[in-house]
């Protein structure tokens, strides 16, 4: 594929899917940093688990006696899908069809919208899909109102209590409309699904987006909920529908303010949409355009939830600012080796403009200074927990921030961008990324539970190669993260009981779970990513200790992951779908 190619590629879809598409197309085209042996083994590896991936897609379809259950289930509730249309291709128009008609349950309808289009066989096509099925409801516009006008006109067609939005190109799988009204049954108002992309002809499946559990901070970063979206249509309505000034990025900005006043969040855990991969161009002033939208919308959400900061485009990503209070002081607590503190201390002043209230050093012997003032030392008592422990009792700061000696952060404001997150009322811990210097990952957040007590993100990847979705470049919500580098306020910590008695960062992983327990989040701050100069990383990076595993599993018998999906192997040093485990059931 030629590099003129590769760019229309993108062009078109961040014009269909605005900036939520920019991470996923650098990930799986832009490998420019990798040797030609690197890209050949990579191109590879991918299509062996492409090859695998379509056979397992297949076996999660529901088989005869399941169709025949999911047919017969009465539901309280309808669906009318929202389809706005513009000289879309009939063939893709009638695929789309195929696979609404080929739906498991009868209770929904389609309300197809046309931006007068130009096209007479898009017209006719239309004409023709709504000849089909009493459900195909279609209305041909006078004037084309734009992707959020036209979506709008759509809503106001639907007769159903619920909605759902779907791009006039792609393709649903026979169970969507049934897995989302369960889930409208089971008390829902909003709901997403996972959800992969096929080929331009339909009939290849390949990069399955397996999503988090709803994650605001995750949100903000990008509209990772995408497809398959479906609300209460009084839900919609409430919160104004689609907003035209954010046309490119207007299902983000949709998200974000349906997130705010839903009731109850249900991320289904099944691929229920197929995104189809169409080879057009746009322009570069339509991609600047998508990331200003998307800033807009995350912009307008902190000033609704009353949150002192701005969102801006940059890189076309959104980037967000907090306001820091002035009152506000940290303490440092730092883990140290036996030598050489005062060494790494004068290494980490020159990243660090900010000045700590109060530094705290564990394990050292000597004197030493920070900024030039004097620090401040503590014995290791029982265990490393307990010291931690009544050093957070000792601490000035209002916040704490547990380090250990050998992390070095990889650039200045390091201490600020971790700073803004913990200060929020919603958040427990912020953590970040630790890599080698050789940038290998060693940990960039924790997931609990998949599939062993606790496995650290894109252990073992490297930062050229990419992990996953570029999940290490963006803020998202974890459920846990490590002390080798970790911000929380001394009175949350002292609230969730501080740390229990590990003898490793398991310890961080169950403070990450409690706060999670007590209806906070945690955040992984990539702002602040770290290299560690050290033999026996402060992270998890194999199997913890058996006591230690044995003391979680008593704590947390049956712990929540709520950020990582069970489906997903990290073993292979990406986290690729496992292609011997099964879907959740519907």
């Amino acid at each position: 594929m030629s590099l003129k190619s590769m760019g229309q590629n993108a062009m078109e879809l961040v014009r269909r899917e605005g900036l939520r598409a920019v991470p996923h197309y650098a990930y799986t085209k832009f490998r420019i940093f990798q040797t030609r042996d690197a890209q050949q083994t990579h191109s590879a590896a991918r299509a062996r688990n492409e090859a695998g991936y379509n056979a397992w897609l297949m076996a999660q379809q529901p088989d005869a006696a399941e169709r025949k259950r999911q047919h017969n289930t009465a539901f309280s509730h309808r669906l009318s899908f929202l389809i706005p249309t513009y000289n879309t291709e009939p063939a893709l128009l009638a695929a789309l069809v195929d696979s609404l008609l080929a739906q498991t349950t009868d209770a929904w309808e389609a309300c197809f919208y046309d931006g007068c289009s130009p096209r007479e066989d898009t017209r006719q096509a239309l004409k023709a899909q709504a000849a089909r099925d009493p459900r195909i409801c279609v209305e041909l516009g006078t004037e084309n109102l734009g992707i959020a006008g036209n979506t709008n006109r759509a809503l106001v067609m639907a007769q159903n209590d619920w909605v759902a939005l779907v791009d006039h190109d792609d393709l649903l799988t026979p169970d969507a409309a049934y897995c989302v009204l369960h889930a409208a049954e089971q008390g829902a108002d909003m709901v997403y699904s996972d959800e992969d992309k096929c080929s331009a002809d339909g009939t290849h499946f390949f990069d399955p987006h397996l999503k988090s559990d709803f994650a605001p901070d995750t949100l903000r970063a990008g509209n990772y909920i995408c497809h398959l979206m479906a609300m209460e249509k009084a839900l919609m309505e409430r919160v104004g529908a689609l907003r035209a000034e954010c046309d490119g990025s207007q299902d983000h900005d949709l998200a974000l303010r349906a997130s705010e006043q839903a009731r109850k969040i249900t991320h289904i855990r099944r691929i229920l949409y197929h995104w189809r991969m169409l080879d057009t161009s746009e322009s570069h002033q339509r991609v600047e355009k998508c990331a200003l939208a998307a800033a807009r919308a995350v912009d307008d959400q902190l000033k609704r939830l009353h949150l002192s900061g701005h969102a801006e485009s940059r890189d076309l990503q959104v980037h967000i600012t907090y306001d820091l209070h002035p009152e506000d002081t940290v303490t440092v607590i730092a883990v140290c080796d036996a030598k050489g503190t005062q060494r790494w201390l004068r290494r980490l002043a020159r990243v660090t403009p900010e000045h700590p209230v109060q530094v705290l050093l564990i394990g050292t012997e000597k004197d030493c200074t920070f900024q030039g003032q004097p620090c401040e030392r503590m014995a290791v008592k029982s265990s490393l927990s307990d010291t931690l422990n009544a050093a957070v009792q000792r601490a000035r700061g209002t916040f704490v921030l547990f380090l250990h000696q050998g992390v070095l952060p990889m650039k200045a404001g390091w201490l600020s961008a971790l700073q803004m997150y913990a200060q929020r009322s919603d958040v427990s811990c912020a953590g970040t990324a630790l890599m080698t210097p050789g940038k290998l990952y060693l940990h960039a957040g924790y997931a609990v539970g998949v599939p062993s007590v606790v496995v650290s993100h894109h252990a073992g990847v490297s930062y050229v190669n990419r992990p996953y979705m570029l999940t290490d470049r963006l803020v998202r919500n974890v459920t846990a993260v490590s002390g080798a580098e970790m911000m929380l306020r001394r009175e949350t910590f002292l609230r969730l009981g501080g740390f229990e008695s590990y003898a490793s960062d398991l310890r961080c992983a169950a403070l990450g779970l409690r706060a999670q327990e007590a209806g906070l989040l945690n955040v992984y701050v990539p702002d602040a990513a770290a290299l560690w100069h050290g033999a026996e990383p402060p992270c998890l990076t194999a199997p913890p200790p058996t006591a230690d595993a044995a003391l979680f599993r008593a704590s947390f018998s049956h712990p929540v992951e709520r950020y990582y999906s069970p489906l997903f192997d990290v073993a292979q040093g990406q986290m690729l779908i496992d292609l011997t485990k099964k879907e959740p059931e519907a």
